[in-house]
């Protein structure tokens, strides 16, 4: 159970980023690399972006996204360096 159930960030609260099969040709290795810059590209987006999103812990406002606020679940570790 949620802490506060209240929804008190902009949504969407948690965003799937899905890589499509563009190009089938691509060898499995790049398109991972593909997609990490991806993921890579929208975290920036995010951490460069002023809009509060995140509820401080001390003052339980909200608060733009910092380094540390951020999560990426992976399906099995296998090519992690890749995202690293």
């Amino acid at each position: 159970a949620p802490a506060d159930p209240t929804q008190r960030s902009p949504e969407p609260c948690v965003e799937f980023l899905f890589s499509s099969a563009e190009a089938a040709a691509e060898s499995a290795e790049d398109r991972r690399r593909r997609e990490a810059r991806w993921i890579a590209k929208r975290i920036t987006s995010l951490l460069e972006d002023p809009v509060p999103r995140v509820r401080d812990e001390d003052t339980k406002e909200l608060r733009p996204i910092r380094r540390g606020d951020v999560a990426i679940l992976f399906r099995a570790l296998s090519n992690v360096h890749l995202y690293e």
